[in-house]
């Protein structure tokens, strides 16, 4: 068959079926895994006015019994804020974690 020059049938005016106003299902986040041998490391820092002038830092001991090995740290926060962070982290390891503030 060949095609026609003229359409045959008319569209309709409105679409016939109206979208619901909001999603009807909500969305599940997948679960954030560490992986194996891991472990998620969560912590909130809630600053004062000398946000600035406080941090952290995580260091894992090492196999002489020293912590040498920084993790994660952060310097110089916002002033009163509430600070979330997280990693992960090895099971079966010990950890130091140390928060200052300069006087």
């Amino acid at each position: 068959t060949t095609p026609t020059d003229v359409p045959t049938t008319t569209p309709t005016d409105v679409p016939t079926t109206t979208p619901t106003d909001v999603p009807t299902v909500t969305p599940i986040s997948p679960p954030v895994g560490c992986g194996p041998n891991k472990a998620e490391l969560k912590f909130i820092i809630k600053t004062d006015a000398r946000g600035p002038e406080t941090s952290y830092k995580i260091k894992m001991k090492n196999k002489k019994g020293k912590f040498k090995n920084k993790v994660m740290g952060q310097r110089k926060f916002p002033r009163k804020k509430v600070v979330k962070r997280k990693k992960c982290i090895r099971k079966n390891q010990c950890y130091m974690f140390q928060i200052k503030v300069k006087e």
